[in-house]
Formats: structure tokens, sequence, C-alpha cells
């Protein structure tokens, strides 16, 4: 008989070690702190920690910059004891965002969840609402809008501008949101400016020639969180529209904004 060795379940200090070592790749000026709350002490040490203030229960990881703490288990065979299910819910009512997570994989994706929360509360309060505001251009208020409504969970889909040429969205849409929201907040990442970011999404600027050749070429290849598309004197609505459709899958189509000037 052919015996078939059990893989094993990776323990909680590989685990922490393999999301230490994701984060400090990713994200190299993200705090995390480790809670050394297990392991082995005599009756001397664990009496002297008590009195210092170590308290039973606490989570393994706390990230300041996110108010987080992760409780880090192994992906099966892992309990939480009553010690840390009271912790947590203690944690939970103060206000912070206290999580269990089995596996390094499911800790990151708490950690890139709430980077994506903080980042919308920052929309919503930061430079983003501040700018809706005091728009410097007549089509700043309907980009803003629509950045500040869009869902969560497409906070990091690129924003596509189509229907007119690079230089004139640079001119009328990206200069003046520079201005409105501050220039570390619109960044271009090629010389014309048909590249970048805005508030941390990625931005592409696209005639609707550009788009339909794109789409002919690859198919429904363009993907958005949200399209602000104009039309050009030379063609119809009809025609422009059409482009863009070649370009982009059915759900993206109900996220176009027609912007005028």
């Amino acid at each position: 008989m052919t015996r078939f060795a059990k893989k094993r379940v990776p323990t909680e200090h590989s685990e922490q070690l393999w999301l230490l070592g994701d984060c400090r790749r990713r994200w190299p000026q993200l705090l995390i702190i480790a809670i050394p709350n297990a392991g082995r002490r005599t009756l001397y040490e664990r009496t002297q920690l008590k009195a210092e203030g170590m308290t039973a229960g606490v989570p393994d990881l706390f990230i300041p910059a996110l108010n987080l703490w992760i409780e880090l288990k192994r992906t099966k065979a892992s309990t939480t004891s009553r010690a840390q299910k009271e912790m947590l819910a203690k944690l939970q009512s103060a206000g912070h965002t206290a999580v269990i997570a089995k596996g390094h994989e499911e800790a990151l994706a708490h950690i890139e969840k709430a980077m994506a929360e903080k980042m919308a509360l920052s929309a919503v309060s930061g430079p983003l609402a501040q700018a809706a505001k005091t728009p410097s251009h007549l089509d700043l208020p309907l980009i803003i809008n629509a950045l500040l409504t869009e869902p969560k969970s497409s906070l990091h889909s690129p924003v596509i501008f189509s229907g007119w040429d690079k230089d004139f969205t640079l001119e009328f849409i990206l200069k003046p949101l520079a201005v409105a929201l501050g220039p570390e907040h619109v960044q271009a990442k090629t010389p014309d400016g048909a590249q970048g970011t805005i508030c941390g999404r990625p931005y592409t600027c696209l005639s609707n020639g550009g788009s339909e050749r794109m789409a002919r070429k690859q198919g429904r290849s363009l993907t958005a969180g949200l399209v602000f598309y104009h039309v050009h004197p030379s063609e119809t609505k009809a025609h422009a529209l059409e482009s863009l459709r070649m370009a982009l899958s059915h759900e993206q189509e109900g996220k176009m904004i027609q912007l005028h000037f």
C-alpha cells in the first residue's frame, strides 16, 4: 500500500513571518507592531509582565495607521480563546477594527480593505470634498462628485477620460483638477499627461478613436471604475458611445458619464 505524507498546516509563527514579509515588501513605511503574548514563561516572568500591564487576549498585531488589530491563526485546526474573543469585542466597542484572520492571505485582505476604507474617508473629508465646494472648472463638480460616490469596492479601478485628444484633457481637466486638489493629488506618469493618478486612482486619457482601435485589437479590454467621455464636434454621440461600448464590459457601461463644455 502506498502511503502519502500528510500535508502539515503552517504554524502561526510561519503565517506571521509570511505576512510581515509581504507587508514590508509592499508597504515599507507601514508600521506593524507585534504583541508577544504567546510563549512559555516562568511563574516569575508571568507575574512581572502582568504587573507591567501584559493583558491576556490582546491580538497578535496592531497597525496604528489603520487602527487595525489582527488576531492571526493557522488556516486549519486553530481555536480562539475566551480571553481573545472578549478582547476583540472590547477593542471593537472602543472604535477599533479588530479581526481574526486565518492565515496570512486573509490577514492581507483585511489590511487592503482597511486601506481602501481609509482612502475613501480621506477623499470624503479631504481635498476632494474641498475641491467640490470650490471648483476651478465647469466640469470639476461632476468629476469630483462621481469620484466621491463611486463604491468603495471599485476605489482602485482606473478612471478613463475619452473623447478628445490628450492635450485637451491635460489643459481643461487635469490641470484644473491639480489646482483644485493640490498637485500632489494629480500626478502624471507620462510626459504628455496621458496616464497618471488622481487621488491614488490610476487614470488614462484616450480619444474615441483610440478606444475603438484598442477594442478591435484586443476585444473588450478597457477596465475602469469610471469613464468620463466628451463627444468631439467631428463625430456623433452615437458613434462616440459605440466606440466605448466596444471596449468596455456591460457592467462598466453604466459608469459612463458625459462631460459638457
